[in-house]
C-alpha cells in the first residue's frame, strides 16, 4: 500500500515537472498576455468614464429640466469605470516587476 502511494506521488511529481518546464517555455509569451490584460483593464475604464461623461452631456437637457435617472445611470457608468481604472492601476502596481522584465527583453 505505501509503495502504491509512492508510485502515484511520483507520477504527480513528474507530471508537475513537464507543466513547469512547458511554463518556462511560455513564460515571455504568458507574460506578454497578462500585461496586454492588465492594460486592457485599464483602457476599459477610460471608456467607461468616457461613456459616462457621454451620457451625462446627451441627457443634460432632461437632467435641467427635472428627470434624475439620466443623471443616476451617467453616474453609474462614471463610477464603474473609475473603479475599473483603480483595478488597472492596482495591477500595473501589482506586476510592475513583470513590466520591468518585459521592457528589459525589447
Amino acid at each position: 500500500m505505501g509503495e502504491n502511494k509512492k508510485e502515484n506521488h511520483r507520477g504527480q511529481i513528474i507530471e508537475l515537472n513537464q507543466i513547469l518546464e512547458e511554463l518556462l517555455v511560455d513564460a515571455r509569451e504568458l507574460v506578454g498576455d497578462l500585461l496586454s490584460g492588465i492594460s486592457m483593464t485599464f483602457v476599459m475604464g477610460v471608456v467607461g468614464v468616457i461613456l459616462g461623461v457621454q451620457t451625462l452631456w446627451y441627457n443634460r437637457h432632461y437632467i435641467t429640466s427635472g428627470d434624475y435617472i439620466p443623471l443616476f445611470l451617467a453616474i453609474v457608468i462614471m463610477a464603474s469605470g473609475a473603479l475599473i481604472i483603480l483595478r488597472g492601476l492596482t495591477l500595473r502596481s501589482k506586476y510592475s516587476k513583470l513590466y520591468k522584465f518585459k521592457r528589459g527583453d525589447e
